[in-house]
C-alpha cells in the first residue's frame, strides 16, 4: 500500500507460483454478501491476514480518493478488496485489474454494477487466457468494464512522466491516476492509430472440457514446469505475464516514443 495527503493506493500482486495456481485452481463456490463468490478468492481476502491489511487501509484512506489494483490472482482480491471498502467503511474505491479470473455468479456481478457500477477497469491483454477462468459454465460471470488492449495504436494521452525502476505490479499502477480519464466509457477521447488499440468486450469464457484439458496438460501435481517456458505449455499464458501488460500499457501511453520507460522482472 502507499499514499499521500489526497491519495490512497492498495496493491496485490499475482502468484508468486503460476503453474500451481492454475494446476490446482478450483471451481468451488462460497457465500458472498452480494452472491456467490470463488470460495480460495473468498479465503484469501477474508483471511485474518489480509483483514488486519484491510483495516489498516481503510483508516488511511479515509477521505482520500482510494485507487485498488491487481494482477491475474491479484485482480481478483482487488475486486473482493473492493467489496469489503464498500461493505464495511462505505468506499468506493476506483479499481483496475490486469489479467483477472472471474470472480463470482451472476448475483454476484449484477450486485457489483449496482454498488460500483462505474468502479472498475478491468485490462485483458490480447487473448490473455486467465480472464477467461474458472468457466463461466461453473458458475461465473464477470463484472465491470473490460478494456482488452490489441496491437494497433493509441495516441499520446498521458502527461509527462519521470521514468523510474518499480516492482512489476506497481509498473502498472504508477500510470493509474491518469487512466480514469481515458478508460471511461462515456469519453470520446480514445483516438486509435497503430500499435495499441482498446476493444470493449471480453474473450468468451473457456469450457468446462477446455478448462479441464488445461489442468491436465499441465501434468501430476508432483510434476513442476520450468518457470520460464510456462508460456509453451499454456495457451496464451504469455499474454498474462505482467511485464507485457505493462509493454503494451507503454505503448498506449506514447512510450514508444520514449515517453514512460519502466524496467520489469519476472511476471
Amino acid at each position: 500500500m502507499s499514499w499521500s495527503d489526497s491519495r490512497a493506493l492498495l496493491c496485490f500482486r499475482g502468484s508468486a507460483n503460476p503453474y500451481n495456481w492454475l494446476r490446482n485452481l478450483k471451481v468451488d463456490q462460497t457465500q458472498h454478501e452480494w452472491g456467490l463468490v470463488h470460495r480460495g478468492f473468498h479465503d484469501g481476502i477474508y483471511s485474518e491476514e489480509m483483514t488486519n491489511v484491510i483495516k489498516v487501509f481503510q483508516d488511511i484512506a479515509q477521505e482520500k480518493q482510494v485507487t485498488i489494483t491487481g494482477h491475474s490472482l491479484g485482480g481478483a482480491l482487488a475486486v473482493l478488496a473492493a467489496t469489503r471498502f464498500k461493505i464495511e467503511s462505505g468506499l468506493s474505491p476506483s479499481l483496475y485489474t490486469f489479467g483477472q479470473p472471474l470472480v463470482g455468479n451472476d448475483q454476484f456481478a449484477d450486485r457489483f454494477m449496482q454498488e460500483l457500477p462505474n468502479n472498475l477497469f478491468r485490462v485483458i491483454n490480447k487473448k490473455d487466457i486467465v480472464p477467461r477462468i474458472p468457466p463461466t459454465a461453473a458458475g461465473y460471470r464477470h463484472c465491470g468494464h473490460p478494456k482488452r488492449l490489441s496491437d494497433t495504436r493509441i495516441s499520446k494521452m498521458f502527461g509527462t512522466s519521470q521514468a523510474e525502476e518499480v516492482p512489476a505490479v506497481e509498473g502498472a499502477a504508477n500510470i493509474l491516476p491518469n487512466f480514469g480519464h481515458y478508460f471511461d466509457s462515456q469519453s470520446s477521447n480514445w483516438r486509435s492509430e497503430p500499435p495499441v488499440h482498446v476493444k470493449e468486450n471480453d474473450l468468451q469464457s473457456l469450457s468446462m472440457e477446455e478448462f479441464e484439458a488445461l489442468q491436465e496438460s499441465l501434468g501430476p501435481r508432483d510434476y513442476i514446469v520450468p518457470y520460464g517456458v510456462l508460456g509453451d505449455h499454456v495457451p496464451y499464458f504469455n499474454d498474462h505475464k505482467i511485464s507485457e501488460y505493462i509493454e503494451m500499457l507503454q505503448k498506449l501511453s506514447g512510450a514508444d516514443d520514449g515517453f514512460y520507460e519502466v524496467k520489469v522482472g519476472g511476471l
